[in-house]
């Protein structure tokens, strides 16, 4: 029974869901795939996708999620430049974070937890601030590794996913929770083959 409500809420959501939605869903889709296959054309996905998305939700009045994906559209521009660099073209190589990386990306994170929590807590009416404080500052701090290509990325983005999937059912959002299933899946497909890329840089070096 609560596989068939499922379903039709599932239905719902496609007969509901307009233009705008539909394009910003399709090209986060090829955003995060692209980056799964360490192609640099996925952050140009991510422009468009982020761009519609940061519209959107500022239409319905998602204004943390609008800021959020104001952030992956900067993130997106800076990680074009980056990746790719503009006399020889030679793009930055995988790596791993070191213990000091380590300690600076987590104290990032805690920092924005506290200062996104703040923020929804005081300033918006949330009634989710906890957790919508908790999945955004580690999606956050992925995003900002992907840009510099660092492996550990895809550790965060996951962990970030697996926990908003409940927090979008809870609000209910099938259709979104579901692209989040794919983002988990793609995320540990995307985290294997860098470890397997970075297992060949690795060995080139020796």
């Amino acid at each position: 029974m609560l596989l068939v409500n499922f379903i039709q809420h599932i239905e719902q959501q496609f007969i509901q869901t307009d233009l705008l939605e539909w394009v910003a869903f399709v090209f986060a889709v090829l955003q995060v795939s692209l980056a799964a296959k360490n192609n640099v054309i996925n952050f140009y996905a991510g422009i468009i996708s982020t761009a519609f998305y940061t519209f959107l939700f500022f239409q319905i009045g998602l204004f943390a999620e609008s800021v959020l994906n104001l952030y992956y559209f900067i993130v997106s521009v800076t990680g074009v430049l980056l990746w790719t660099k503009k006399n020889d073209k030679e793009q930055l190589p995988i790596s791993t974070l070191r213990k000091k990386e380590w300690l600076k990306i987590l104290l990032f994170n805690i920092l924005v937890f506290f200062f996104l929590y703040w923020v929804l807590s005081t300033f918006t009416t949330s009634t989710v601030p906890f957790a919508d404080a908790f999945v955004s500052s580690i999606a956050w701090a992925g995003t900002f590794l992907m840009i510099f290509r660092k492996i550990e990325n895809w550790i965060f983005l996951t962990i970030s996913n697996v926990f908003s999937f409940p927090l979008f059912l809870y609000k209910g959002v099938e259709l979104t929770a579901l692209l989040y299933i794919l983002y988990i899946i793609i995320g540990i497909i995307g985290f294997l083959k860098w470890k397997k890329a970075l297992t060949t840089f690795s060995e080139n070096d020796k």
